[in-house]
């Protein structure tokens, strides 16, 4: 009898080693899997059907190509670099785990202050033939999470499967305004982290998330261009991003990579000084929903004591289709770079 209950203990656990390590292989598919669905949109694409380098050479004379070419490559730089340093790349900064709820009902709850930075490189738009802008872009943000849905237990030490946080942020990008920009902007933003894996001693922590941000309005230069000759505007800039993470906590440190992809949307529009006597002394070119997609990559480090994290994030911003009009800078192709700093409070 004792014979036999062993060996259906041993069955029982044999059983369950085979489960979870099925489970771990395929998170590993599941993560793969949407990792390359965000990669195959990977290849670098027009900013929207209707370029703002189209517009130029469909609309202005062709002594004007060049300073219209120019300052459509700087709105086409700006929506994606402006956009990534507000947006960064993890929403959960330093974790890939959805949070899940306390004893009972209760949920779980996340705050971090976090301080992004980008690079933002343009070509000179404020006169023809002036300088180029190379300034930082810094970004001061708190983030949250709330626990919504514990998710299922798969087995012992491997839950979370289908858990539910809401996000959401509200932040302050510092637009430099010696380097010709107006001035800062509030953003926010609200979605949803969804967990495949919540962390254990035996499994990685696991999810995909998704936001909506609110960017705001971005100007550079003299919009009656009296001072200036070059201006552009992005109204009511916005970002809808996905981003799929992993991560694991070794001690007290953790380590978190993630890779995602942003579309920006926007309407754009620029102005520049003409000596053009059928106008008014200036040309203006506008483009309604003006789009572009960027796909990104990022790891954070997080050394945790209790309930706090330090995190620092290091990420990349893929660039955009090169142009080779009229104006063309090697600026619009590019790769993007961003940092972020972050201090997550969890409870």
């Amino acid at each position: 009898m004792m014979g036999g209950c062993s060996i259906e203990h041993d069955a029982v656990i044999n059983l369950r080693s085979a489960v979870a390590s099925v489970l771990r292989r395929g998170a590993r598919v599941a993560l793969f899997g949407a990792m390359v669905a965000l990669a195959a949109t990977a290849a670098p694409m027009p900013a929207s059907a209707q370029s703002m380098m189209t517009l130029c050479e469909r609309d202005v004379p062709t002594a004007e190509l060049d300073f219209c070419n120019t300052i459509g490559q700087a709105i086409e730089i700006t929506q994606a670099r402006v956009g990534i340093a507000a947006i960064g790349g993890n929403p959960t900064l330093g974790t890939s785990s959805t949070l899940g709820m306390r004893i009972g009902s209760f949920p779980r709850i996340a705050v971090t202050p976090r301080v992004n930075v980008g690079k933002v490189r343009l070509p000179a738009t404020a006169t023809r033939n002036g300088n180029e802008v190379d300034a930082w872009v810094p970004v001061v943000a708190v983030d949250g999470a709330v626990g919504i849905y514990q998710g299922l237990s798969l087995m012992p030490t491997v839950g979370g499967f289908g858990s539910i946080d809401g996000l959401f942020t509200l932040g302050r990008v510092l637009l430099p305004g010696d380097d010709g920009f107006d001035s800062g902007i509030t953003t926010w933003g609200i979605g949803a982290q969804v967990g495949i894996l919540r962390e254990s001693f035996t499994v990685p922590g696991i999810s995909v998330t998704g936001m909506y941000r609110s960017l705001g309005d971005v100007v550079h230069g003299d919009p009656d261009v009296t001072d200036t000759e070059g201006h552009f505007a992005l109204d009511g800039l916005s970002a809808w991003s996905a981003r799929a993470t992993i991560g694991k906590r070794f001690l007290l440190f953790s380590a978190t990579a993630g890779l995602g992809y942003d579309w920006y949307s926007s309407d754009a529009l620029l102005r520049y000084v003409t000596d053009d006597p059928s106008t008014d002394g200036t040309r203006t070119v506008r483009q309604g929903d003006f789009s572009s997609k960027r796909l990104t990559a990022f790891g954070n480090l997080a050394f945790t004591v209790v309930i706090v994290s330090l995190v620092g994030e290091v990420g990349w911003q893929q660039g955009a289709d090169s142009f080779s009009g009229p104006g063309a800078t090697d600026l619009l192709e590019k790769d993007g770079w961003y940092g972020s700093l972050g201090l997550r409070l969890t409870f």
